[in-house]
């Protein structure tokens, strides 16, 4: 599970989702995106400090497997080179300060589905647990 004290509360990213389209007003823009503003914030608080870089690890996988070719090309040069795309990308989201940016491109690129399910899959609390041990 993902852990997240909002509220006092452990969701988990797939519950966090829920509990905003629960709350979201789809007929006011300005309202839905300040609502997934504050999703994103609240994905990014909630990962905890000493996992990003396995956070960053994954997540940028996740992006180059969703990339076309002709995307991985422009960024490779060879549109079969994901492993050079993951290195580049690895990079370009480096420091801290790339965090909350990295959420919001997983957002658009994967949905806010597949980046709660992949934060998911990662059982972060479990990380956290065995660090402190």
């Amino acid at each position: 599970m993902f852990p997240s004290v909002i509220r006092g509360d452990f969701l988990t990213p797939m519950k966090l989702c829920q509990r905003m389209e629960a709350n979201d007003p789809i007929e006011h823009s300005d309202v839905v995106e300040s609502n997934f503003d504050s999703l994103i914030d609240m994905f990014v608080d909630a990962i905890p400090d000493n996992t990003w870089p396995i956070v960053k690890e994954h997540l940028v996988t996740q992006i180059v497997d969703c990339m076309p070719s002709n995307i991985i090309e422009s960024i490779t040069g060879d549109p079969y080179n994901d492993d050079r795309a993951i290195e580049i990308l690895d990079d370009f989201y480096k420091g801290p300060d790339m965090n909350h940016q990295m959420i919001v491109d997983c957002f658009k690129i994967l949905g806010t589905d597949q980046t709660a399910y992949a934060l998911d899959s990662l059982q972060l609390n479990k990380i956290e647990s065995t660090d402190q041990a």
